[in-house]
C-alpha cells in the first residue's frame, strides 16, 4: 500500500512503512498493530463496517474524483429540483362523482374561474373591468354557489363600498394613503344552527397593476377561494366558527381595500385570525412566508393538517427586513386589525409577475390542486379549533421550515435557542475530542495540532474571502463592459460565472495551504471537516445571540457532523474509505437542504433584481448570493478534496469559468427576450410617464414649466439596452436634477418610495400630454385662532392623484381632516415633507372631488401676517390609454418587444401659499 510524501518537492508515492504516521488508509487511534479483518472494532462489543477496497478507492485518479463528486452533486440537485417542482394532478368534475373525491378540491373548476377573470384583461383600480365587470362576475358565481349549497350551511354576501385613509410605514419611506369608493365583495359562510361570533378570514385581491391580466397576482387565489367556498358550502358537517371570504378590489393601489374592510366593515370585529393569499410569481407551490405575530397554534395547525407543507421562517425574516421590495395585505390585518395570521405566496417564474405575460398559460394545473388541497385542510381546521374563540397575540415567535415538502418542522423561538445552544456546545466538545485524538494518533504536540487546526480554519475562510473578492472584481468588469444580467437568459451563464469560481477557491485554498502539512491525506481531510464544523458552529452561536430564527439551516449543518463525531469517538480505528463514506452520509441531509434553499433563493431573487432599481448592483448581489449558497452547500464535500493528488484537477472549474466569461464579454448576450409564441419571456420593466409640470416661486413667478417623457430604470441595464430602440435616451437629462430643491423631485410620484428608484431615470423633453389641465384646485384660507392658519382644499382630477406639502420655516402642521396619522415622508431643505396618495374606485356623480383641510401652526417668533405658509404640490395621472396623446402612443411603440412599458400621462403643479 502506498501514500504520498508531502514534505518536499512535488507529490510522489512512497510506502507507508517508512513512516507509520502517514498511513493514508488506516487511522489507528490507539497505536494498535494493523488488523486485516473486514470489521474494525468500536469497542469490545461494537463494530463498524469497512467497505471493500473496490467500493471506494482513495487513490483513484483526480479526474475520477471530480467526476464522482460532480455526479453526486448533480444527481442530488436533479432529485431536489424534481421534488420541489412536483405538483398533484388536478381533479375534474368527473372525479368528484367518485366517492373518494366527493369532498375534494376540483382544480379544473378553479382554473375555469381564473380563465373567466383574466378574459376581462387588466383590472387596475378605477377601471370598468375592476369596478363593474369583476365584481359582477364574483356576485354571479357566489350566487350560483349559494343556490347549490347544503341546507345546513348559510351564505351571506356583503358588498362594501368604502372610503378612508391611513399612514403606512413602508420601508424605506412611509406615506399616507386616501381611498374613495373602493369595493370589497365579502362572503360569510356559517352553520345555520351556529351562534359563533368568531371567524377566520381568507383574503385575495382581484385588481391588477395596469397592463397585466394578473392571473397569478391575484386572480389565481380568488379562483381557488371560489372553489373552496363551493366545496365547503356542500359540507354536511357544521363549522364551529364562521369563515369569511374577502375578495378585495384594491391591493395594488397600496393595500387600500383590506384597510377598508378591517377598519370599517361590520364583520371585521369578528375576525380572530386570517389567511392572506398573494403572489410574486406564477404558479408553483404556495409557500408560508409570514406568520403571527406570536401565535404559535396557527403554525402548529398548518403543520398537522396540510397535505403539501411548504414554507420557511427565512422568507419571513427576509420579507420583513425590506430586502424584498413589496408588501401584502398581511401588514394591514396585522397592524390595523391587530390580529395574527398567515401569509402565503407563489413565487415560481417571477419574471412574468406584473407583466403582460401573467396570463393563465403560465399557471400550471397542479398549482390549483396544490393550493386548494392545502386550504381545504387548513381553513376548516382553524374554523373548528376551540382556540379561535380566545386568540391572543402572545409572546414568542416560531421557527418553521419544510424538508423538501415531505414534512414540516416547527418549534418556538425559545426552543430554537435551547437547541442551538445545546448542539453548539456539543459540537465544540466533539471537535475538541477529535482534534485531541488526531494529535495522539499522529504524535504531535498540543501547540502543533493547535496551529494545524487554526491554519485549517484560516485556509477555509481565506477560500471564502477570495471567492467574494474575485466576484467583486468580476462584477466590476461586467458592469464596466455593460454585460450584466446574462443569467436571465441561461442558468449556464450563472453557473459558470459564480458557482465555478466559488468551488475553485473553496477547494484550492485549503488544498494548497495544507499540502505541506505533517498530516496524511486522511488526517488533512478530518481536520478540514472539523474546521468546517467549527466555523458553522460559530455562525450558529452568533445567529442565536442576535435572535435570527433562520439559523435553523446552520443547525442542520452542525447536527450531522456532531453526531458523526460522536460515533467516531467510539471507533478505535478505521480506513480512509470508511471515513469517506461517513463524510458523504453525514453531508447528505445538509446537501439536500442546501440545494433546496439555493434553488428557492435563486427562483425568488433573480426575478426580483429585474425590478430593484438601477442603483442596485444586481450583478454583485446575485454573485454574492450565489457564492454564499454555494459555500454553505458544498462545505462538507470540500474535505474530500484532500485525497486528490494534484491541484491541476481544479482546472476544470477554472476552464469552465473562463469559457463563460469570454462568451459573456464577447457576445454580450441580451438578458431579455420574448418567446416566439409571444406567450411568455423575460421582459425588461419600463415605467414611463408623459408629464407636464409647472413650478411657481414665492411671488407667483413661473420657476419651471416644461413637458416630456420620464423613463424610470428598474434595473442597471435599462439605459444602455434601450438606446438602440429609443435613441432619444442618448440625449436625455437626469430625472433627479430637481431632487435637492423641489418638492419630491418635481415628479408626479404615486408613492415616495419611487425616489429610491430614480438613479438611472431619464427625462426626455417632449410635447405636452394634455391640451387642457386635468387638475382643478380650489383653496380657502381661514384663521380659527391667531396662530392657526387653516387651508381648505377641493381637488378634482383623475382617479389617481397625489398631494404633497412642506411647511416653511417657522410653520408646523398641527392636524388635518384625514383619518391617517400625520407623519412626514421626507425632508425638503431640512423641512418635513408630507405625501398623500389618492385613489378613487367606483365613480359616482359626487365622487370626483377630494375635499379636506390642513391646520398649520405659526411660530410665536413669526409674524402672523407672513405671506407664505407652505409649499404645495398636486399631481394627477391617467393610466387609461384613451387619455394618451398620439405622440405618446407613437413614443411607446419605439420600445422593443422584450420590454414591458407601464405608461401614465400626468400633470404636476407646485406652488407656495
Amino acid at each position: 500500500m502506498m501514500h504520498f510524501n508531502r514534505s518536499k518537492g512535488p507529490l510522489r508515492f512512497r510506502g507507508h512503512e517508512e513512516d507509520p504516521k502517514h498511513n493514508d488508509n488506516l487511522i489507528n487511534l490507539e497505536q494498535q498493530p494493523l488488523k486485516t479483518k473486514k470489521y474494525r472494532t468500536f469497542s469490545s462489543k461494537m463494530k463498524i463496517f469497512s467497505p471493500p477496497d473496490s467500493f471506494f478507492a482513495p487513490n483513484w485518479a483526480p479526474g475520477i474524483w471530480v467526476f464522482l463528486i460532480t455526479l453526486y452533486l448533480g444527481l442530488l440537485a436533479w432529485i431536489v429540483g424534481l421534488i420541489q417542482s412536483s405538483l398533484p394532478t388536478p381533479l375534474t368534475m368527473e372525479d368528484q362523482s367518485v366517492t373518494d373525491y366527493s369532498e375534494s378540491f376540483i382544480g379544473k373548476n378553479a382554473q375555469a374561474y381564473l380563465n373567466s377573470l383574466i378574459k376581462m384583461g387588466p383590472r387596475p383600480v378605477g377601471s370598468e373591468e375592476n369596478e363593474i365587470m369583476a365584481p359582477d362576475f364574483l356576485r354571479r358565481e357566489i350566487s350560483k354557489i349559494k343556490k347549490e349549497s347544503n341546507n345546513i350551511q348559510r351564505i351571506i354576501v356583503s358588498d362594501q363600498v368604502v372610503s378612508g385613509s391611513f399612514y403606512i410605514n413602508q420601508k424605506p419611506v412611509g406615506y399616507s394613503s386616501y381611498y374613495h369608493n373602493i369595493q370589497n365583495i365579502v362572503v360569510r359562510l356559517s352553520s345555520r344552527n351556529g351562534n359563533s361570533s368568531s371567524a377566520v378570514l381568507v383574503n385575495c385581491h382581484y385588481d391588477t397593476v395596469p397592463g397585466s391580466p394578473g392571473a397569478s397576482d391575484d386572480a389565481f387565489h380568488c379562483a381557488v377561494m371560489l372553489e373552496l367556498l363551493r366545496i365547503l358550502s356542500h359540507s354536511q358537517r357544521p363549522f364551529m366558527h364562521d369563515i369569511i371570504f374577502l375578495f378585495n378590489g384594491a391591493e395594488e393601489s397600496g393595500l387600500q381595500a383590506s384597510h377598508g374592510f378591517i377598519t370599517k366593515h361590520q364583520w371585521a370585529k369578528d375576525v380572530k385570525t386570517f389567511i392572506n393569499l398573494e403572489a410574486c410569481g406564477a404558479g408553483g407551490k404556495e409557500a408560508l412566508f409570514q406568520t403571527g405575530p406570536n401565535c404559535p397554534w396557527l403554525v402548529e395547525t398548518y403543520a398537522k393538517t396540510v397535505p403539501h407543507p411548504h414554507g420557511t421562517v427565512m422568507g419571513e425574516e427576509l420579507f420583513q427586513s425590506g430586502v424584498i421590495p413589496s408588501d401584502t395585505d398581511f401588514r394591514i390585518f396585522r397592524d390595523f386589525g391587530h390580529i395574527p395570521g398567515m401569509d402565503f405566496a407563489n413565487s415560481d417564474n417571477g419574471f412574468v409577475y406584473h407583466t403582460k405575460f401573467d396570463n393563465g398559460k403560465v399557471v400550471f394545473g397542479g398549482s390549483y390542486q396544490h393550493t386548494g388541497e392545502n386550504l381545504l385542510a387548513l381553513v376548516p381546521a382553524i374554523a373548528n379549533s376551540p382556540l379561535l374563540d380566545s386568540v391572543k397575540i402572545s409572546e414568542g415567535s416560531m421557527v418553521y421550515f419544510d424538508f423538501l415538502g415531505m414534512f414540516f418542522v416547527q418549534y418556538s423561538k425559545k426552543t430554537g435557542t435551547i437547541l442551538n445552544s445545546f448542539f453548539a456546545l456539543l459540537s465544540f466538545f466533539t471537535i475538541l475530542i477529535q482534534v485531541f485524538k488526531t494529535k495522539k494518533a499522529v504524535g504531535l504536540t498540543s501547540s502543533e495540532v493547535s496551529c494545524i487546526f487554526c491554519g485549517s480554519v484560516a485556509s477555509i475562510v481565506i477560500g471564502w474571502v477570495l471567492s467574494f473578492l474575485y466576484i467583486l472584481l468580476l462584477t466590476m468588469v461586467l458592469n464596466w463592459a455593460n454585460c450584466t444580467q446574462s443569467w436571465y437568459r441561461s442558468f449556464s451563464y450563472h453557473f459558470g460565472l459564480y458557482y465555478c469560481t466559488t468551488m475553485f477557491f473553496c477547494v484550492a485554498s485549503p488544498f494548497i495551504l495544507s499540502k505541506n502539512s505533517k498530516l496524511s491525506n486522511l488526517h488533512r481531510s478530518i481536520m478540514s471537516s472539523l474546521s468546517t464544523q467549527f466555523i458553522w458552529t460559530i455562525v450558529l452561536l452568533l445567529g442565536t445571540i442576535f435572535g435570527i430564527r433562520s439559523t435553523y439551516l446552520i443547525l442542520i449543518f452542525v447536527i450531522p457532523s456532531t453526531l458523526s463525531n460522536l460515533g467516531l469517538m467510539l471507533c478505535r480505528d478505521y480506513k480512509s474509505r470508511t471515513w469517506i463514506v461517513l463524510q458523504l452520509l453525514q453531508s447528505l441531509i445538509p446537501l439536500l437542504m442546501g440545494i433546496g434553499h439555493t434553488i428557492t433563493a435563486m427562483t425568488v431573487f433573480i426575478p426580483i433584481t429585474n425590478r430593484s432599481g438601477a442603483a442596485l448592483n444586481v450583478e454583485l448581489a446575485i454573485g454574492i448570493l450565489s457564492a454564499a449558497t454555494c459555500i454553505l452547500t458544498i462545505s462538507y464535500l470540500v474535505p474530500l478534496s484532500m485525497f486528490v493528488r494534484h491541484i491541476s484537477v481544479l482546472s476544470v472549474f477554472a476552464a469552465a469559468h473562463l469559457i463563460v466569461v469570454v462568451t459573456v464579454l464577447g457576445t454580450r448576450p441580451l438578458p431579455f427576450y420574448e418567446w416566439q409564441s409571444g406567450e411568455s419571456g423575460v421582459l425588461q420593466r419600463v415605467p414611463l410617464w408623459h408629464v407636464q409640470r409647472e413650478v411657481f416661486g414665492e411671488s407667483g413667478e413661473t420657476r419651471l414649466s416644461d413637458s416630456g417623457y420620464w423613463v424610470m430604470g428598474m434595473d442597471r441595464s435599462a439605459s444602455y439596452l434601450l438606446k438602440e430602440s429609443v435613441p432619444e435616451i442618448s440625449f436625455a437629462e437626469k430625472a433627479t436634477i430637481f431632487c435637492g430643491n423641489e418638492l419630491f423631485c418635481a415628479l408626479p410620484l404615486y408613492s415616495p418610495r419611487i425616489t429610491n428608484f430614480l438613479n438611472g431615470s431619464n427625462w426626455i423633453p417632449g410635447p405636452k400630454p394634455f391640451k387642457e389641465s386635468i387638475l382643478s384646485i380650489e383653496t380657502q384660507i381661514s384663521t380659527p385662532t391667531s396662530k392657526i392658519r387653516r387651508i381648505g382644499f377641493v381637488i378634482s382630477g383623475p382617479q389617481q392623484m397625489s398631494f404633497m406639502f412642506s411647511p416653511l420655516p417657522g410653520i408646523s402642521v398641527q392636524k388635518w381632516s384625514l383619518e391617517a396619522d400625520l407623519v412626514s415622508s421626507a425632508l425638503l431643505k431640512g423641512r418635513p415633507a408630507y405625501f398623500v396618495f389618492y385613489q378613487r374606485g367606483l365613480d359616482t356623480t359626487d365622487s370626483k372631488s377630494w375635499t379636506f383641510h390642513v391646520d398649520f401652526k405659526i411660530d410665536d417668533n413669526l409674524a402672523v401676517n407672513s405671506n407664505h405658509t407652505v409649499t404645495l404640490g398636486v399631481s394627477g395621472s391617467h393610466i387609461n390609454p384613451d387619455y394618451f396623446s398620439e405622440e405618446f402612443k407613437l413614443f411607446i411603440q419605439k420600445f422593443p418587444k422584450w420590454s414591458f412599458v407601464s405608461p401614465r400621462a400626468s400633470e404636476l403643479k407646485i406652488w407656495e401659499m
